[in-house]
């Protein structure tokens, strides 16, 4: 059957279709509180037996690790610090519950593979805004005491850091992972997915087909009811490689690289603003972080006067005009205003990789640190971190500030949200609403204007007059 015939009954539609939306609507959100009493319940002993219990709205939500280490298609590094082994025939699977954010994680038990017979996850509490890295080790045995115990392992922090962060690297560019440009795997013009598919079109063969670590991933009927579509070759990722904007194909439905991303980046930006938040630094400091976060332009008299405020913050010695970058306080030193590192702040590599030590992303679309003034923060395929943290602490001082209040509601900086972005194109809204719907809830995003050299290697579409006012109007009100 042909793509067009696949996704025809949800072209033009107004509303996702109704199969897929149910069980999001009527299934819990998992967390760790439900899935220890389900394994408990269906005394579960060993790790094979875990994926098929786990709820739909989790088994959708999927991205496969191969663990071969190429540069990615736009230059971004593979992350070799990460410890858990990965095969193309026996791929680490990541899967996620998009609306609670607990993502969930298992090799595929061959020898050869560290930890084969481990769970882990990572969950996101909703009232601390913290993450929380935990894991249960298999095969467990019946009638042990603490079978269904959690472990946190040491050597998960290590890599997460402190925060116990997520790691993920930026759209379109995911090194290591299948689908790793822009999940895409049937193009024979790109090298990479050449290789990707044929190893992916073996590995469904072997253990894909016969592993009951993957078979649920690829249930045939569950790809039907929570989606809409029949089962193709190349799922979860893209089925055809049609570039029309409204290419049903390039619905988020179809990308769970991108999809993860945008869920792990909202994730993040809450857990950052919490912290910031609570900081005693925070209400003298605050206006003064996001006015330098959104890079407003400053005078030079007044760029000096950020800068001697923050050097003071941090005790720092020296001219004031050392903490500056191109008229903006250097990020690393915004950041030191709430005991952040760089490292804390993005995700796109693991703790303690050296490509954190950069301040220079001139010609390196996916790298870190600055070009020209502005900061090539972590990019989800829709916004950058800074732009969701920004919005987060715009909405905590539009509490207390009536100036930041006001524009909040008059300059429409709610309205840039995926579903206002993309709810437009009704052929791929069809399937993305219900998705949409649950980012959306978390946090809108400031727009930043970003140098025209990463509009094609990020796939943005350009920044327009309406983004340029918003952020005009937003500097304005922070000054």
């Amino acid at each position: 059957m042909t793509t067009a015939a696949l996704l025809l009954h949800a072209t033009g539609a107004a509303a996702p279709p109704q199969a897929a939306a149910v069980p999001s609507a009527i299934a819990a959100p998992l967390t760790p509180a439900a899935l220890l009493p389900l394994l408990e319940a269906h005394k579960v002993r060993n790790l094979d037996e875990v994926p098929a219990l786990l709820p739909d709205a989790v088994l959708r939500n999927f991205v496969l690790k191969h663990g071969v280490h190429r540069t990615g298609e736009r230059g971004h590094l593979s992350e070799r610090q990460v410890s858990q082994s990965a095969s193309p025939e026996a791929p680490r699977a990541i899967l996620w519950d998009e609306r609670s954010g607990m993502v969930l994680s298992y090799n595929g038990g061959q020898k050869n593979q560290t930890n084969g017979q481990r769970l882990d996850w990572q969950a996101f509490d909703p009232k601390t805004r913290a993450f929380h890295l935990e894991a249960i080790d298999f095969p467990i045995e019946a009638g042990h005491a603490k079978a269904y115990g959690k472990d946190g392992g040491a050597d998960c922090v290590t890599c997460h850091g402190p925060l116990e962060r997520p790691i993920f690297s930026m759209y379109p560019d995911w090194p290591a992972f299948y689908g790793s440009d822009n999940d895409e795997l049937s193009s024979d013009k790109v090298a990479v997915q050449g290789a990707e598919r044929r190893d992916y079109e073996a590995f469904r063969k072997g253990l894909g087909a016969t592993s009951a670590r993957y078979t649920p991933l690829f249930d045939a009927a569950r790809v039907k009811r929570t989606v809409g579509v029949d089962i193709y070759p190349f799922w979860p990722y893209r089925p055809d490689l049609d570039e029309k904007i409204t290419a049903p194909s390039r619905a988020f439905a179809f990308r769970p690289g991108l999809r993860l991303g945008v869920v792990l980046n909202r994730l993040q930006a809450e857990m950052l603003a919490a912290r910031i938040e609570a900081h005693p630094a925070f209400p003298k400091l605050g206006t003064l972080f996001l006015h330098e976060l959104l890079q407003c332009p400053s005078s030079p008299a007044a760029a000096r006067t950020h800068a001697e405020r923050v050097a003071e913050a941090l005790g720092e010695k020296g001219p004031p005009t050392a903490l500056l970058h191109e008229g903006l306080v250097h990020y690393r030193k915004l950041l030191a205003l709430w005991g952040l590192t760089v490292a804390d702040v993005d995700i796109r590599f693991a703790y303690p990789n050296p490509a954190y030590g950069s301040d220079d992303a001139r010609g390196k679309p996916m790298g870190v640190g600055y070009i020209g003034r502005y900061w090539n923060a972590y990019f989800d395929g829709a916004s950058t971190i800074d732009e969701l943290v920004a919005y987060l602490l715009w909405e905590h001082l539009a509490k207390s500030d009536p100036k930041v209040r006001a524009l909040d509601t008059a300059g429409g900086l709610r309205e840039n949200s995926l579903t206002r972005k993309y709810g437009h194109i009704q052929s791929r809204y069809a399937f993305d609403q219900t998705f949409f719907w649950s980012v959306d809830t978390r946090s809108p995003w400031i727009p930043i204007p970003y140098p025209k050299e990463l509009e094609a290697p990020h796939h943005r579409q350009g920044f327009p007059a309406e983004l340029r006012e918003q952020h005009q109007k937003a500097c304005a009100a922070l000054e």
